[in-house]
């Protein structure tokens, strides 16, 4: 299992800030009645998610949990809270977001693409493969459905830090 010792300052950065922003977004999943949720389900596998996100929608929407990962000494370690809180594995998240019924600009194909991208670089993270840095170079490139994924400027990150908490040079 890669640590943080093993994976480039940057690499490590992208991975923690994509964590977040990945199951900050998936927070927006509910069950059917959840006036807040911007995609629902009403049964299936997801159901019970989908009831864990309602409940730790603001703590996903905060901060505490990529604080709470500062220390973090391996991938397992910084997914670890975000998967208690959600009980969505990354592999679910990337359900989550391929369900057909998200309200127009939340979730949905641009927030997969992300969850996929995710999934890729914690697979690479993992197997210490160099291709590592490629991935976490691509998420600059990555937009969701408001623009890109990676403030562009300071002042862009300033104003979003909630989504994306910490530049990464």
């Amino acid at each position: 299992m890669a640590t943080n010792e093993t994976i480039g300052s940057r690499e490590w950065c992208v991975f923690r800030n994509l964590v977040h922003t990945v199951y900050r977004e998936a927070r927006h999943l509910g069950p059917e009645g959840d006036l807040n949720a911007q995609a629902r389900v009403s049964g299936g596998p997801l159901l019970p998610h989908a009831e864990q996100c309602r409940r730790a929608r603001e703590e996903l929407k905060s901060l505490r949990l990529y604080e709470l990962t500062t220390q973090a000494r391996s991938t397992g370690d910084v997914l670890r809270p975000y998967q208690e809180r959600t009980g969505l594995s990354v592999d679910d998240v990337i359900r989550v977001f391929n369900l057909p019924n998200w309200r127009r600009g939340y979730g949905g194909p641009r927030w997969a693409t992300i969850a996929e991208t995710l999934k890729e670089l914690v697979s690479a993270l993992e197997a210490g493969d160099p291709r590592a840095r490629a991935i976490a170079d691509g998420v600059f490139d990555l937009h969701h459905n408001h623009g890109p994924l990676v403030p562009r400027s300071r002042d862009q990150w300033k104003r979003n830090r909630e989504k994306w908490p910490e530049l990464c040079d």
